[in-house]
C-alpha cells in the first residue's frame, strides 16, 4: 500500500499507522479486547511500518493488563477544563509555604475540589501502594529497592515511594527514587560487578565513587559459565529487569546510562564487531584490530594480483598507530611498531582485556589452545581472533545475564511487549539519552551526527519552557534562564533536569514531553516542585545572579531529600535535606492546615514498607 516514506521515523506506512491509531481511539474496542489480530502481529515483526507514538499507544492500551488499560483510557477522556482547574490549583499549592494557615487551607481545599471533579469523571482509580524507603549512604537504598521489587514485581497496583523522615510524596518523589537507584547501580565499589569496565577514569580520580561512562553507555561484563560471581550478577540483572519494567508501566524511567547494544541484545539481535568497546576504553584494542581487519578486507575485495595484494596488505601494518590508539601522543609509530611496543609481541588467542577468566584465574582462551597461538598481520588470523572476541564478549559471555534481565521484565509484564520497539527506542523509553539536547525531538539523524544547532535549541526552549503566573514569554528572567540553559554543558543540563523533574534525562519525545514550567517567586532562593515539573525563579536581574542561584540549587539537590531546608552555596554540606528538589507542597499544606486547626483527609493508598508483604494484586 501507499502512504510510506522515509524520515526521522524510518519507513512508516502512514495509512497503516493511522488505521492503528483510529482503532486505539475506540475505548470499547480496547476495553473489550477486540483489536484485530494484525494489531498485535505486525508491530513486533515490522515496527518500522508504524509511527513510534502509535506503537507506544498500543503498548499502553494492551500491554500492561486490563486495570492499567482502563486507567489510561479514562485519563485520556478527562475534561480539559478540569485539568486546567487542577493545574491552577497546583500552582497555588506551589506558594503554600508563603501562606498563613487559613490561606493554606483554602489552597488545599481548591486542590481537593479539582481532584474530586476529575475523579467524578472516572469509573475507578488505579490502586496505589506506598513503599517507605530509608534514604542512606552506600548500598542501603539499592538493597531496599531489590527487596521491594522482589515483593512487588507481580503486583498490578501502581507503586509510589516515600522516603522515611521526609515530607514529600507523589510523582516527583517516586521518580527521584528511580533516579537514586540508577545512580547506586553505577558505583565503582559495588560488590556485584555487572558492567564492563570503561577505563575512562581521569588520572588522579581513581577515588571517584561512580563509573565514568562514555557516549556508548554501559554494557554487561562478560563472565565464564562457572564464574562464582554469576549467581549474584544474574540476581542483580533480574532485579534491574523488574525495576525498569515497573518504572515503564507506571510512567517513570530509570536513568541508568545503558548502551544501545544492551537493548539490541535484549531484543535478540546478533551483535557484531561494531559493538566492541570503543578505542581508548577497556578492551578497545579489540576494536582497533577490527579496524585493521577492515583494511585488509578492503584490500581483498579489490581482487588484485597476488603479489600486489600481498604488498598492499603489508602496507596496512605501516599505517599510523592512531588507527589502534587515536589518543596516542609520542614519536611516530606504525601499527606493527605500536603492537610490538605495547605487547612485546602480537597478542595470543586469549581474552585481550582479561575480563573473562578461567578456573585458574588466567584470561580465558578464545579458542582451544589459544594461549599457544599468536596473532599476526594476516586477514584470516585477524578475522578468527576478532570473531572469537565478539563471541566471548558480546554473545556467550553475556547470554545468561541478559536472560536474567528478561525474566525480571517478564514478572511485571510479558517481555514480548517490548518487541514493538527498536533498541534505540527502548533505550530512550527506559533510560533516556545521556546527551541532553534542547530540541523538540531527538531524532536518529541527530544521534548519528552527534550535534544540534544552537538556533534549533533556542527555538525549542522558547516554545516548550512554559511560563506561568506573572511570567510571560518576554520576561527578563525567563530570557536569562534560556540563555543559561543554552550555555550549560551536558553535566549541568542533567542537573537542571534532575532539579525540576527528578530525572537527569529527557523523556523519549524530547523537550515537549518534559513539560517544564517556570513560575515567579518572591523569596530569594530558587525552588522546584518536581511533581508539577515547575521551577520557581526569583526576579533575577543579571545572568550572574541567576547562575549563582542555580548553582546553589544544584548543590542543595545533590544532598537528596524532598524537604524545605536549604544549604547556602559555600557552606559545609551538613546532612540536612534540600529545598532545591522540594516536593513538599502538599505535605506543607497539610502541616499548615493542622496548625490552623483544619481537618485534612488522609491519603488513600496502602502503605508498603520495604520489609512488608504487599497486598493482594486482585
Amino acid at each position: 500500500g501507499g502512504g510510506g516514506g522515509f524520515g526521522q521515523d524510518g519507513l512508516v506506512n502512514r495509512q497503516l499507522s493511522q488505521k492503528l491509531a483510529l482503532l486505539l481511539a475506540d475505548a470499547l474496542t480496547i476495553a473489550s479486547g477486540s483489536l484485530p489480530p494484525w494489531c498485535h502481529l505486525l508491530p513486533p515483526l515490522f515496527p518500522f511500518l508504524f509511527a513510534f507514538p502509535d506503537r507506544e499507544l498500543l503498548v499502553k492500551c494492551s500491554g500492561f493488563g486490563i486495570s492499567h488499560t482502563m486507567y489510561w483510557l479514562q485519563e485520556q477522556r478527562v475534561d480539559p477544563s478540569l485539568r486546567e482547574e487542577l493545574r491552577v490549583a497546583e500552582q497555588a499549592m506551589g506558594h503554600v509555604t508563603e501562606m498563613a494557615g487559613d490561606r493554606a487551607q483554602r489552597a488545599y481545599d481548591g486542590l481537593l475540589r479539582a481532584e474530586e471533579a476529575i475523579d467524578g469523571q472516572r469509573i475507578g482509580r488505579l490502586r496505589s501502594d506506598i513503599a517507605r524507603v530509608q534514604r542512606g549512604d552506600g548500598e542501603g537504598i539499592l538493597q531496599q529497592a531489590e527487596l521491594l521489587m522482589k515483593q512487588h514485581a507481580r503486583v498490578t497496583h501502581k507503586l509510589e515511594v516515600q522516603f522515611v523522615g521526609e515530607h514529600g510524596f507523589g510523582w516527583g518523589v517516586t521518580q527521584g527514587f528511580y533516579t537514586a537507584v540508577a545512580l547506586e547501580m553505577q558505583r565503582r565499589d559495588d560488590v556485584v560487578q555487572c558492567w564492563r569496565p570503561t577505563g575512562l577514569e581521569a588520572p588522579g580520580h581513581a577515588h571517584e565513587q561512580y563509573l565514568q561512562v562514555g557516549p556508548e553507555g554501559l554494557f554487561l561484563r562478560p563472565l565464564a559459565h562457572g564464574d562464582p560471581s554469576m549467581p549474584k550478577v544474574c540476581e542483580r540483572m533480574r532485579f534491574l529487569g523488574r525495576l525498569m519494567a515497573k518504572a515503564l508501566r507506571d510512567g517513570f524511567s530509570v536513568p541508568l546510562p545503558l548502551s544501545r547494544a544492551f537493548f539490541a541484545l535484549l531484543m535478540g539481535e546478533r551483535l557484531g564487531r561494531q559493538e566492541l568497546p570503543a578505542l581508548g576504553n577497556t578492551g578497545g584494542i579489540a576494536r582497533g584490530f577490527a579496524l585493521v581487519l577492515e583494511q585488509l578486507e578492503a584490500v581483498a575485495l579489490q581482487r588484485l594480483p597476488p603479489q600486489e595484494a600481498h604488498a598492499k596488505a603489508k602496507a596496512v601494518g605501516q599505517l599510523p598507530c592512531t588507527l589502534l590508539a587515536p589518543d596516542y601522543v609520542g614519536p611516530a609509530m606504525t601499527v606493527e611498531e605500536y603492537v610490538i611496543a605495547a605487547e612485546g609481541e602480537w597478542p595470543a588467542f586469549v581474552d585481550p582485556a582479561g575480563l573473562v577468566r578461567d578456573a585458574t584465574g588466567q584470561p580465558q582462551e578464545l579458542v582451544p589452545g589459544g594461549a599457544e597461538r599468536r596473532l599476526a598481520l594476516d586477514e584470516t588470523l585477524l578475522r578468527e581472533w576478532v570473531e572469537a572476541v565478539v563471541k566471548l564478549w558480546l554473545r556467550e559471555g553475556v547470554k545468561t545475564q541478559i536472560d536474567a534481565f528478561r525474566r525480571g521484565v517478564d514478572e511485571v509484564f510479558p517481555v514480548h511487549t517490548l518487541q514493538r520497539f527498536t533498541s534505540r527506542e527502548l533505550q530512550r523509553m527506559l533510560c533516556g539519552h545521556q546527551q541532553v539536547v534542547w530540541t523538540a525531538y531527538i531524532s536518529d539523524d541527530w544521534l548519528k551526527r552527534g550535534h544540534a544547532r544552537l538556533e534549533d535549541e533556542r527555538k525549542a526552549l522558547e516554545e516548550h519552557i512554559q511560563p506561568i503566573g506573572r511570567l510571560g514569554k518576554k520576561s527578563v528572567v525567563l530570557t536569562l534562564l534560556i540563555d543559561e540553559l543554552l550555555a550549560m554543558d551536558n553535566a549541568r543540563r542533567a542537573k537542571f533536569l534532575e532539579l525540576v523533574t527528578a530525572n537527569p534525562r529527557l523523556p523519549a519525545g524530547g523537550l515537549p514531553q518534559a513539560g517544564i514550567k517556570v513560575a515567579p517567586r518572591a523569596q530569594a532562593r530558587i525552588w522546584a516542585q518536581t511533581c508539577a515539573k515547575t521551577l520557581y525563579l526569583p526576579d533575577y536581574a543579571t545572568a550572574e545572579d541567576l547562575r549563582s542561584g542555580l548553582e546553589e540549587a544544584f548543590a542543595n539537590a545533590a544532598l537528596g531529600g524532598f524537604h524545605e531546608s536549604t544549604v547556602p552555596l559555600g557552606e559545609p554540606a551538613a546532612p540536612r535535606l534540600s529545598s532545591a528538589n522540594a516536593e513538599a507542597a502538599a505535605a506543607a499544606a497539610v502541616e499548615a492546615a493542622a496548625v490552623a486547626g483544619a481537618s485534612v483527609p488522609a491519603r488513600q493508598a496502602a502503605p508498603l514498607h520495604a520489609g512488608a508483604q504487599p497486598p493482594s494484586s486482585a
